[in-house]
């Protein structure tokens, strides 16, 4: 069992790690101003948003407890370890990519070990570097939920938004956000057909936007979105079909 719980966490951070350099290989916002971004935050310092417009840290879960096995534990702060130590040779002609990459992974392994204080520290620290990145955005916007302030979450992944709104995990989260302050009905249906126009008809959100139909009892809506389902990933149509019949004989 110690050996499978490892095994998860290593899965769990490799997906993390794999998660940012593919975004930044696809996001322009970190892909054609490397070279010049730092230059820019040093002449234009009073345009970042340094602030981070959220609850004071008193209101704040700053640390939690993880269940961990002590192999677990130990990984991350090796991990850490060599991270921390890898920062502190940092200097003026590193470049944005690595800075970034090491305050991100930095931040993941903290938060994993419920040090959710010291996480917030350090993607604000990326955040400054790289104030127009979306996805260190949307992943600050899932830390302040855990940390208790869903409010500075939803201003966050709205950030996020502007900036790369194609991405439809980011639209995914913020509906989630939304269904929590009470948003629903026609309001919930008018965000999932602003997630599709923004997303060119998204798979994920179709088939989500599909079963949040089915919920509001708006069946011959859903079974819409099952046949668009179809039409975009045409390989898993029986299974989409088999969610059309369901929906007839309702």
């Amino acid at each position: 069992m110690k050996n499978k719980n490892i095994s998860i966490v290593l899965s769990i951070l490799v997906l993390v790690g794999l998660g940012f350099f593919y975004y930044k290989s696809q996001n322009p916002s970190i892909n054609s101003v490397l070279d010049s971004q730092i230059e820019i935050n040093k002449d234009n310092k009073d345009s970042i948003d340094t602030t981070f417009t959220n609850a004071p840290n008193d209101k704040l879960i700053l640390k939690q407890e993880v269940n961990l096995t002590p192999e677990s534990k130990a990984f991350f702060e090796k991990r850490i370890a060599e991270y921390e130590a890898k920062l502190a040779t940092f200097d003026d002609k590193t470049s944005l990519v690595d800075k970034v990459g090491v305050y991100f992974m930095l931040s993941s392994d903290y938060r994993g070990l419920g040090e959710y204080g010291k996480a917030k520290e350090l993607l604000e620290a990326a955040m400054v570097l790289d104030p127009k990145n979306s996805n260190l955005m949307q992943v600050y916007s899932s830390l302040l939920a855990v940390m208790g302030d869903k409010a500075s979450a939803l201003i966050y992944i709205n950030k996020a938004i502007a900036l790369y709104g194609i991405e439809s995990n980011y639209w995914l989260w913020k509906i989630d956000l939304e269904k929590e302050r009470g948003v629903m009905g026609d309001k919930l249906a008018g965000l999932y057909k602003s997630a599709l126009d923004a997303t060119s008809n998204d798979l994920n959100i179709v088939t989500v936007y599909a079963k949040f139909l089915e919920g509001e009892k708006r069946y011959d809506e859903a079974i819409a979105q099952w046949t668009k389902a179809i039409e975009l990933y045409a390989e898993n149509k029986e299974t989409y079909q088999a969610e059309i019949d369901r929906l007839k004989s309702l």
